[in-house]
Protein backbone atom coordinates (compact mmCIF):
# COMPACT_ATOMS: atom_id res chain seq x y z
CA UNK A 1 0.00 0.00 0.00
CA UNK A 2 2.87 2.40 0.79
CA UNK A 3 4.35 1.69 -2.66
CA UNK A 4 0.99 2.49 -4.23
CA UNK A 5 0.86 5.79 -2.34
CA UNK A 6 4.45 6.70 -3.26
CA UNK A 7 3.74 5.93 -6.92
CA UNK A 8 0.74 8.28 -6.90
CA UNK A 9 2.80 11.04 -5.27
CA UNK A 10 5.63 10.63 -7.79
CA UNK A 11 3.22 10.94 -10.71
CA UNK A 12 1.83 14.16 -9.25
CA UNK A 13 5.29 15.63 -8.58
CA UNK A 14 6.49 14.80 -12.11
CA UNK A 15 3.79 17.00 -13.64
CA UNK A 16 4.27 19.92 -11.24
CA UNK A 17 6.57 22.05 -13.48
CA UNK A 18 4.05 21.96 -16.33
CA UNK A 19 1.21 22.87 -13.97
CA UNK A 20 3.14 25.84 -12.58
CA UNK A 21 3.71 27.21 -16.06
CA UNK A 22 0.06 26.71 -16.89
CA UNK A 23 -1.05 28.47 -13.70
CA UNK A 24 1.20 31.45 -14.40
CA UNK A 25 -0.05 31.80 -17.98
CA UNK A 26 -3.69 31.54 -16.86
CA UNK A 27 -3.16 34.19 -14.19
CA UNK A 28 -1.57 36.58 -16.69
CA UNK A 29 -4.21 36.06 -19.37
CA UNK A 30 -7.19 36.29 -17.03
CA UNK A 31 -5.99 39.17 -14.85
CA UNK A 32 -8.65 41.63 -16.00
CA UNK A 33 -11.49 39.19 -15.59
CA UNK A 34 -10.36 38.21 -12.10
CA UNK A 35 -10.29 41.85 -11.02
CA UNK A 36 -13.76 42.47 -12.43
CA UNK A 37 -15.03 39.37 -10.65
CA UNK A 38 -13.53 40.53 -7.34
CA UNK A 39 -15.24 43.95 -7.51
CA UNK A 40 -18.60 42.24 -7.32
CA UNK A 41 -17.96 41.89 -3.60
CA UNK A 42 -18.95 45.54 -3.25
CA UNK A 43 -22.43 44.62 -4.40
CA UNK A 44 -22.89 41.84 -1.83
CA UNK A 45 -26.16 42.12 0.04
CA UNK A 46 -26.30 38.67 1.59
CA UNK A 47 -23.98 35.88 2.76
CA UNK A 48 -24.14 32.19 1.94
CA UNK A 49 -22.38 29.39 3.83
CA UNK A 50 -21.51 26.38 1.66
CA UNK A 51 -20.34 23.22 3.42
CA UNK A 52 -18.37 20.33 1.90
CA UNK A 53 -15.70 22.73 0.70
CA UNK A 54 -13.43 19.99 -0.66
CA UNK A 55 -15.93 19.02 -3.37
CA UNK A 56 -16.11 20.33 -6.93
CA UNK A 57 -19.86 20.78 -6.57
CA UNK A 58 -19.25 23.19 -3.67
CA UNK A 59 -16.90 25.16 -5.91
CA UNK A 60 -19.57 25.47 -8.61
CA UNK A 61 -22.12 26.70 -6.08
CA UNK A 62 -19.60 29.23 -4.76
CA UNK A 63 -18.88 30.58 -8.23
CA UNK A 64 -22.57 30.82 -9.07
CA UNK A 65 -23.54 32.62 -5.85
CA UNK A 66 -20.59 34.99 -6.16
CA UNK A 67 -21.61 35.84 -9.72
CA UNK A 68 -24.96 36.99 -8.28
CA UNK A 69 -23.14 39.28 -5.86
CA UNK A 70 -23.37 37.13 -2.73
CA UNK A 71 -20.61 36.92 -0.14
CA UNK A 72 -19.44 33.30 -0.05
CA UNK A 73 -18.18 31.50 3.05
CA UNK A 74 -16.87 27.98 2.46
CA UNK A 75 -16.31 25.42 5.20
CA UNK A 76 -14.97 21.92 5.80
CA UNK A 77 -13.19 19.91 8.49
CA UNK A 78 -9.49 20.29 9.31
CA UNK A 79 -8.70 17.15 7.29
CA UNK A 80 -9.59 19.11 4.16
CA UNK A 81 -8.23 22.51 5.15
CA UNK A 82 -6.06 22.74 2.01
CA UNK A 83 -8.86 21.85 -0.40
CA UNK A 84 -8.74 23.46 -3.83
CA UNK A 85 -12.05 25.39 -3.71
CA UNK A 86 -10.98 27.45 -0.67
CA UNK A 87 -8.48 29.23 -2.95
CA UNK A 88 -11.12 30.24 -5.48
CA UNK A 89 -11.62 33.90 -6.25
CA UNK A 90 -15.31 33.25 -5.59
CA UNK A 91 -14.68 32.42 -1.92
CA UNK A 92 -14.45 35.33 0.51
CA UNK A 93 -13.76 33.30 3.64
CA UNK A 94 -12.88 29.69 4.46
CA UNK A 95 -13.79 28.34 7.90
CA UNK A 96 -13.02 25.03 9.58
CA UNK A 97 -15.77 23.17 11.42
CA UNK A 98 -15.53 20.21 13.77
CA UNK A 99 -15.11 16.79 12.19
CA UNK A 100 -18.43 14.93 12.52
CA UNK A 101 -16.78 11.50 12.58
CA UNK A 102 -14.50 12.53 15.46
CA UNK A 103 -16.58 14.79 17.72
CA UNK A 104 -20.12 13.57 17.10
CA UNK A 105 -23.28 15.24 15.90
CA UNK A 106 -23.82 17.85 18.62
CA UNK A 107 -20.32 19.33 18.51
CA UNK A 108 -20.36 19.27 14.72
CA UNK A 109 -23.65 21.19 14.52
CA UNK A 110 -22.62 23.65 17.22
CA UNK A 111 -19.45 24.46 15.30
CA UNK A 112 -21.49 25.17 12.17
CA UNK A 113 -23.86 27.30 14.22
CA UNK A 114 -20.98 29.38 15.53
CA UNK A 115 -19.76 30.02 11.98
CA UNK A 116 -23.29 31.07 10.99
CA UNK A 117 -23.41 33.58 13.85
CA UNK A 118 -19.88 34.91 13.41
CA UNK A 119 -20.16 35.29 9.64
CA UNK A 120 -23.71 36.74 9.75
CA UNK A 121 -24.98 34.09 7.34
CA UNK A 122 -28.33 34.44 5.54
CA UNK A 123 -28.41 31.12 3.71
CA UNK A 124 -26.75 27.76 4.33
CA UNK A 125 -26.40 25.36 1.40
CA UNK A 126 -25.14 22.04 2.76
CA UNK A 127 -22.99 20.11 0.30
CA UNK A 128 -23.38 17.14 2.57
CA UNK A 129 -21.34 13.98 2.77
CA UNK A 130 -23.27 10.72 3.11
CA UNK A 131 -22.65 10.77 6.87
CA UNK A 132 -23.67 14.39 7.38
CA UNK A 133 -26.93 14.44 5.39
CA UNK A 134 -29.12 13.64 8.40
CA UNK A 135 -27.20 15.76 10.97
CA UNK A 136 -27.35 18.72 8.55
CA UNK A 137 -31.15 18.40 8.62
CA UNK A 138 -31.07 19.28 12.33
CA UNK A 139 -29.13 22.51 11.86
CA UNK A 140 -32.21 24.66 11.18
CA UNK A 141 -33.68 23.93 14.61
CA UNK A 142 -30.41 24.89 16.28
CA UNK A 143 -30.24 28.16 14.36
CA UNK A 144 -33.89 28.94 15.16
CA UNK A 145 -33.27 28.25 18.85
CA UNK A 146 -30.62 31.00 18.87
CA UNK A 147 -33.23 33.51 17.69
CA UNK A 148 -35.70 32.39 20.34
CA UNK A 149 -33.03 32.83 23.02
CA UNK A 150 -32.23 36.29 21.71
CA UNK A 151 -28.58 35.45 21.00
CA UNK A 152 -29.15 35.82 17.26
CA UNK A 153 -31.17 38.58 15.63
CA UNK A 154 -31.16 37.67 11.94
CA UNK A 155 -32.93 34.62 10.54
CA UNK A 156 -30.91 32.06 8.61
CA UNK A 157 -32.36 29.59 6.13
CA UNK A 158 -30.76 26.14 6.00
CA UNK A 159 -31.52 24.82 2.53
CA UNK A 160 -32.14 21.21 3.44
CA UNK A 161 -34.96 18.81 4.12
CA UNK A 162 -36.41 18.03 7.53
CA UNK A 163 -34.93 15.12 9.51
CA UNK A 164 -38.01 13.06 8.63
CA UNK A 165 -37.70 13.76 4.91
CA UNK A 166 -33.98 13.09 4.83
CA UNK A 167 -34.16 9.85 6.82
CA UNK A 168 -36.96 8.58 4.57
CA UNK A 169 -35.22 9.08 1.23
CA UNK A 170 -31.72 8.25 2.52
CA UNK A 171 -32.87 4.73 3.45
CA UNK A 172 -33.02 2.50 0.36
CA UNK A 173 -35.91 0.54 1.88
CA UNK A 174 -38.14 3.37 3.12
CA UNK A 175 -37.47 5.37 -0.06
CA UNK A 176 -38.89 2.65 -2.30
CA UNK A 177 -41.76 2.12 0.11
CA UNK A 178 -42.53 5.85 0.08
CA UNK A 179 -42.44 5.99 -3.72
CA UNK A 180 -44.93 3.13 -3.94
CA UNK A 181 -47.10 4.85 -1.32
CA UNK A 182 -47.18 7.97 -3.52
CA UNK A 183 -48.30 5.91 -6.50
CA UNK A 184 -44.97 5.95 -8.31
CA UNK A 185 -43.25 2.88 -9.81
CA UNK A 186 -40.46 1.42 -7.66
CA UNK A 187 -38.62 -1.92 -7.43
CA UNK A 188 -39.43 -4.54 -4.80
CA UNK A 189 -37.17 -4.20 -1.77
CA UNK A 190 -36.59 -6.19 1.43
CA UNK A 191 -34.79 -4.93 4.53
CA UNK A 192 -32.10 -7.29 5.87
CA UNK A 193 -30.75 -6.83 9.41
CA UNK A 194 -29.14 -10.21 10.10
CA UNK A 195 -27.37 -13.06 8.40
CA UNK A 196 -30.28 -15.30 9.40
CA UNK A 197 -32.63 -13.20 7.26
CA UNK A 198 -30.34 -13.77 4.28
CA UNK A 199 -30.49 -17.53 4.91
CA UNK A 200 -34.29 -17.37 5.09
CA UNK A 201 -34.70 -15.31 1.92
CA UNK A 202 -35.99 -17.64 -0.82
CA UNK A 203 -34.17 -16.58 -3.97
CA UNK A 204 -35.54 -19.70 -5.65
CA UNK A 205 -39.05 -18.22 -5.41
CA UNK A 206 -38.06 -15.53 -7.93
CA UNK A 207 -36.98 -17.44 -11.06
CA UNK A 208 -35.56 -15.12 -13.67
CA UNK A 209 -35.58 -12.20 -11.24
CA UNK A 210 -32.14 -11.36 -9.80
CA UNK A 211 -31.63 -9.24 -6.69
CA UNK A 212 -28.93 -6.78 -5.79
CA UNK A 213 -27.63 -6.82 -2.21
CA UNK A 214 -26.79 -3.29 -1.02
CA UNK A 215 -25.84 -1.62 2.23
CA UNK A 216 -28.38 0.95 3.42
CA UNK A 217 -25.61 2.84 5.16
CA UNK A 218 -23.11 4.46 2.83
CA UNK A 219 -20.17 2.13 2.21
CA UNK A 220 -17.49 3.74 -0.02
CA UNK A 221 -15.75 0.42 -0.73
CA UNK A 222 -18.57 -2.18 -0.90
CA UNK A 223 -20.68 0.07 -3.16
CA UNK A 224 -18.57 -1.01 -6.14
CA UNK A 225 -18.84 -4.75 -5.44
CA UNK A 226 -20.52 -7.01 -7.97
CA UNK A 227 -23.31 -8.20 -5.70
CA UNK A 228 -26.15 -9.31 -8.00
CA UNK A 229 -27.61 -12.75 -7.30
CA UNK A 230 -30.08 -14.83 -9.31
CA UNK A 231 -32.45 -17.57 -8.16
CA UNK A 232 -29.68 -20.18 -8.33
CA UNK A 233 -27.03 -18.11 -6.54
CA UNK A 234 -28.04 -18.70 -2.91
CA UNK A 235 -24.62 -20.02 -1.88
CA UNK A 236 -22.88 -17.04 -3.49
CA UNK A 237 -25.26 -14.68 -1.69
CA UNK A 238 -24.58 -16.38 1.64
CA UNK A 239 -20.83 -16.21 1.05
CA UNK A 240 -21.04 -12.49 0.31
CA UNK A 241 -23.25 -11.91 3.36
CA UNK A 242 -20.67 -13.64 5.54
CA UNK A 243 -18.01 -11.21 4.28
CA UNK A 244 -19.84 -8.07 5.45
CA UNK A 245 -21.33 -6.82 8.72
CA UNK A 246 -25.12 -6.99 8.91
CA UNK A 247 -27.06 -5.73 11.95
CA UNK A 248 -29.83 -3.36 13.01
CA UNK A 249 -27.25 -0.57 12.97
CA UNK A 250 -25.81 -1.70 9.64
CA UNK A 251 -28.83 -2.89 7.66
CA UNK A 252 -28.81 -4.03 4.04
CA UNK A 253 -31.47 -4.47 1.37
CA UNK A 254 -32.24 -7.07 -1.25
CA UNK A 255 -33.68 -5.06 -4.12
CA UNK A 256 -35.03 -6.21 -7.46
CA UNK A 257 -32.19 -5.89 -9.96
CA UNK A 258 -33.28 -4.31 -13.23
CA UNK A 259 -31.05 -4.48 -16.29
CA UNK A 260 -30.83 -1.34 -18.35
CA UNK A 261 -29.28 2.10 -18.58
CA UNK A 262 -28.57 3.81 -15.29
CA UNK A 263 -29.19 7.54 -14.83
CA UNK A 264 -28.24 9.92 -12.07
CA UNK A 265 -30.07 13.17 -11.39
CA UNK A 266 -29.82 16.28 -9.29
CA UNK A 267 -32.93 18.12 -8.20
CA UNK A 268 -33.19 21.35 -6.22
CA UNK A 269 -36.62 21.71 -4.63
CA UNK A 270 -38.42 24.52 -2.81
CA UNK A 271 -41.69 23.80 -1.01
CA UNK A 272 -42.56 20.89 -3.29
CA UNK A 273 -41.54 22.64 -6.52
CA UNK A 274 -38.61 21.40 -8.59
CA UNK A 275 -36.56 24.53 -9.34
CA UNK A 276 -33.48 22.91 -10.91
CA UNK A 277 -32.98 19.55 -12.58
CA UNK A 278 -30.33 17.69 -14.53
CA UNK A 279 -30.13 14.07 -15.63
CA UNK A 280 -27.03 12.20 -16.85
CA UNK A 281 -26.15 8.70 -17.90
CA UNK A 282 -24.46 7.03 -14.96
CA UNK A 283 -22.52 4.05 -13.63
CA UNK A 284 -21.17 2.78 -10.30
CA UNK A 285 -18.22 5.20 -10.42
CA UNK A 286 -19.32 8.19 -12.45
CA UNK A 287 -17.00 11.11 -13.21
CA UNK A 288 -18.45 12.29 -16.54
CA UNK A 289 -21.62 14.33 -16.78
CA UNK A 290 -23.69 15.38 -19.78
CA UNK A 291 -27.33 16.36 -19.43
CA UNK A 292 -29.81 14.22 -21.35
CA UNK A 293 -33.48 14.95 -21.84
CA UNK A 294 -35.50 12.18 -20.18
CA UNK A 295 -39.07 13.46 -19.71
CA UNK A 296 -40.26 10.36 -17.84
CA UNK A 297 -37.50 10.70 -15.24
CA UNK A 298 -38.04 14.43 -14.81
CA UNK A 299 -41.78 13.85 -14.39
CA UNK A 300 -41.15 11.14 -11.78
CA UNK A 301 -38.89 13.48 -9.79
CA UNK A 302 -41.31 16.40 -10.16
CA UNK A 303 -44.19 14.26 -8.89
CA UNK A 304 -42.25 12.83 -5.94
CA UNK A 305 -40.97 16.25 -4.88
CA UNK A 306 -44.48 17.72 -5.09
CA UNK A 307 -46.32 14.91 -3.29
CA UNK A 308 -43.68 14.70 -0.53
CA UNK A 309 -43.51 18.51 -0.20
CA UNK A 310 -39.73 18.55 -0.35
CA UNK A 311 -37.27 21.40 0.08
CA UNK A 312 -33.56 20.80 -0.39
CA UNK A 313 -31.29 18.91 -2.75
CA UNK A 314 -32.18 15.39 -3.84
CA UNK A 315 -30.18 13.14 -6.14
CA UNK A 316 -32.36 10.32 -7.47
CA UNK A 317 -30.80 7.38 -9.32
CA UNK A 318 -32.83 5.50 -11.93
CA UNK A 319 -32.71 2.47 -14.20
CA UNK A 320 -34.45 2.51 -17.57
CA UNK A 321 -35.20 -1.06 -18.62
CA UNK A 322 -35.16 -2.39 -22.18
CA UNK A 323 -38.84 -1.57 -22.61
CA UNK A 324 -38.27 2.07 -21.69
CA UNK A 325 -39.80 1.81 -18.20
CA UNK A 326 -38.04 3.80 -15.49
CA UNK A 327 -37.50 2.72 -11.88
CA UNK A 328 -35.81 4.59 -9.04
CA UNK A 329 -33.09 2.63 -7.28
CA UNK A 330 -32.14 5.06 -4.52
CA UNK A 331 -32.07 8.69 -3.48
CA UNK A 332 -29.13 10.54 -1.97
CA UNK A 333 -30.46 13.68 -0.24
CA UNK A 334 -27.53 15.89 -1.09
CA UNK A 335 -25.90 17.82 -3.90
CA UNK A 336 -24.85 15.78 -6.93
CA UNK A 337 -21.63 16.36 -8.87
CA UNK A 338 -23.84 16.53 -11.96
CA UNK A 339 -24.45 20.21 -11.13
CA UNK A 340 -21.08 20.81 -12.79
CA UNK A 341 -23.13 20.84 -16.02
CA UNK A 342 -24.40 24.29 -14.94
CA UNK A 343 -20.88 25.74 -15.18
CA UNK A 344 -21.86 28.35 -17.78
CA UNK A 345 -24.89 29.91 -16.07
CA UNK A 346 -25.70 31.82 -12.87
CA UNK A 347 -29.08 30.07 -12.81
CA UNK A 348 -27.59 27.36 -10.59
CA UNK A 349 -27.62 29.71 -7.59
CA UNK A 350 -30.91 31.29 -8.66
CA UNK A 351 -32.70 27.96 -8.22
CA UNK A 352 -31.94 28.09 -4.48
CA UNK A 353 -33.52 31.52 -4.12
CA UNK A 354 -37.14 30.70 -5.02
CA UNK A 355 -37.90 30.81 -1.29
CA UNK A 356 -39.74 33.63 0.42
CA UNK A 357 -37.43 33.45 3.45
CA UNK A 358 -34.20 33.93 1.48
CA UNK A 359 -32.71 37.41 0.83
CA UNK A 360 -32.31 38.37 -2.84
CA UNK A 361 -34.84 35.68 -3.62
CA UNK A 362 -36.24 34.92 -7.05
CA UNK A 363 -39.75 36.37 -6.82
CA UNK A 364 -41.12 35.09 -10.11
CA UNK A 365 -44.39 33.24 -9.60
CA UNK A 366 -43.77 31.37 -12.87
CA UNK A 367 -40.34 30.11 -11.82
CA UNK A 368 -39.75 26.99 -13.90
CA UNK A 369 -37.34 24.14 -13.36
CA UNK A 370 -33.90 25.12 -14.65
CA UNK A 371 -31.94 22.66 -16.78
CA UNK A 372 -28.37 22.97 -18.15
CA UNK A 373 -27.83 25.32 -21.07
CA UNK A 374 -28.06 23.63 -24.51
CA UNK A 375 -24.48 24.65 -25.32
CA UNK A 376 -23.05 23.23 -22.09
CA UNK A 377 -20.31 20.70 -22.79
CA UNK A 378 -19.96 17.38 -20.92
CA UNK A 379 -17.88 17.83 -17.77
CA UNK A 380 -14.93 15.67 -16.76
CA UNK A 381 -11.97 15.68 -14.35
CA UNK A 382 -8.63 15.77 -16.13
CA UNK A 383 -6.81 13.51 -13.66
CA UNK A 384 -9.39 10.76 -14.13
CA UNK A 385 -9.19 11.00 -17.91
CA UNK A 386 -5.39 10.90 -17.88
CA UNK A 387 -5.60 7.75 -15.77
CA UNK A 388 -7.98 6.27 -18.33
CA UNK A 389 -5.47 7.02 -21.09
CA UNK A 390 -2.87 4.99 -19.17
CA UNK A 391 -5.36 2.31 -18.09
CA UNK A 392 -8.40 2.38 -20.40
CA UNK A 393 -11.82 1.36 -19.14
CA UNK A 394 -13.15 -2.04 -20.29
CA UNK A 395 -14.11 -1.84 -23.94
CA UNK A 396 -12.29 1.46 -24.44
CA UNK A 397 -9.00 2.67 -25.89
CA UNK A 398 -7.02 5.78 -24.93
CA UNK A 399 -8.76 7.54 -27.82
CA UNK A 400 -12.05 7.51 -25.89
CA UNK A 401 -10.51 9.49 -23.03
CA UNK A 402 -8.85 11.90 -25.43
CA UNK A 403 -12.20 12.53 -27.12
CA UNK A 404 -13.83 13.27 -23.76
CA UNK A 405 -11.10 15.81 -23.03
CA UNK A 406 -11.35 17.41 -26.48
CA UNK A 407 -15.17 17.61 -26.52
CA UNK A 408 -15.77 18.38 -22.87
CA UNK A 409 -15.20 20.90 -20.09
CA UNK A 410 -12.81 20.28 -17.18
CA UNK A 411 -15.00 20.50 -14.09
CA UNK A 412 -12.60 22.35 -11.77
CA UNK A 413 -10.55 24.52 -14.09
CA UNK A 414 -11.71 27.98 -15.13
CA UNK A 415 -9.36 30.42 -16.91
CA UNK A 416 -10.61 33.28 -14.72
CA UNK A 417 -10.24 31.17 -11.56
CA UNK A 418 -7.31 28.73 -12.04
CA UNK A 419 -6.07 28.33 -8.45
CA UNK A 420 -8.59 25.67 -7.32
CA UNK A 421 -7.39 23.33 -10.08
CA UNK A 422 -3.74 23.78 -9.15
CA UNK A 423 -4.30 23.48 -5.39
CA UNK A 424 -6.48 20.38 -5.75
CA UNK A 425 -3.86 18.45 -7.69
CA UNK A 426 -0.63 19.73 -6.17
CA UNK A 427 -1.51 20.56 -2.55
CA UNK A 428 -4.76 18.99 -1.37
CA UNK A 429 -4.51 15.46 -2.82
CA UNK A 430 -0.74 15.17 -2.06
CA UNK A 431 -1.48 16.28 1.50
CA UNK A 432 -4.09 13.50 1.87
CA UNK A 433 -1.73 10.94 0.31
CA UNK A 434 1.10 11.93 2.66
CA UNK A 435 -1.22 11.50 5.64
CA UNK A 436 -2.21 8.07 4.36
CA UNK A 437 1.45 7.19 3.84
CA UNK A 438 2.46 8.23 7.35
CA UNK A 439 -0.45 6.39 8.95
CA UNK A 440 -0.22 3.34 6.70
CA UNK A 441 -3.90 3.75 5.74
CA UNK A 442 -5.26 1.57 2.95
CA UNK A 443 -7.10 3.31 0.12
CA UNK A 444 -8.85 2.16 -3.05
CA UNK A 445 -8.84 5.20 -5.31
CA UNK A 446 -8.47 8.95 -5.55
CA UNK A 447 -11.69 10.89 -6.17
CA UNK A 448 -10.63 14.23 -7.57
CA UNK A 449 -14.27 15.18 -8.09
CA UNK A 450 -15.05 15.11 -4.36
CA UNK A 451 -11.53 15.93 -3.22
CA UNK A 452 -10.74 12.83 -1.21
CA UNK A 453 -9.00 9.48 -1.26
CA UNK A 454 -11.37 6.61 -0.60
CA UNK A 455 -9.93 4.87 2.44
CA UNK A 456 -11.07 1.58 3.95
CA UNK A 457 -13.28 2.62 6.87
CA UNK A 458 -13.04 6.29 5.83
CA UNK A 459 -15.71 8.97 5.58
Amino acid sequence: MRLKTLRALLIIVSTLPFALVGLLVAQLISGKRVSKHARRDLLSRASVLITGGRMTKALHLARSFRALGWRVVLTDSVKYEYCGPRFSGAVDTFRIHQDLSKVGEIAYLNSLNQIIIQENIDLVVPVSSPKSSLPDAKLQSIVDAEIQKGTKQKATVVFHGTPEQISTVDDKFTFCEKASELGLPAPNVFRITSYAEVEQFALANYPGQPFIFKSINYNPTARLDNNVFGSGDKEELLAYARSVEISNKKPWVLQTYIEGQEYCTHGTAVNGKLTLFCCCESSAFQVNYAHVHKPAIEQWVTTYVAKAGLTGQYSFDFIEDRQGNIFPIECNPRTHSAITTFYNTTKLAESYLANEDVPERNTSETFNSIVPEPEAKPTYWLAHELHRIAEPLPGETPIHALKRIWNGKEAVYEPFDPKPFFMLHYVHIPYLLLNALLRGNKWKRIDFNIGKIVEVGGD
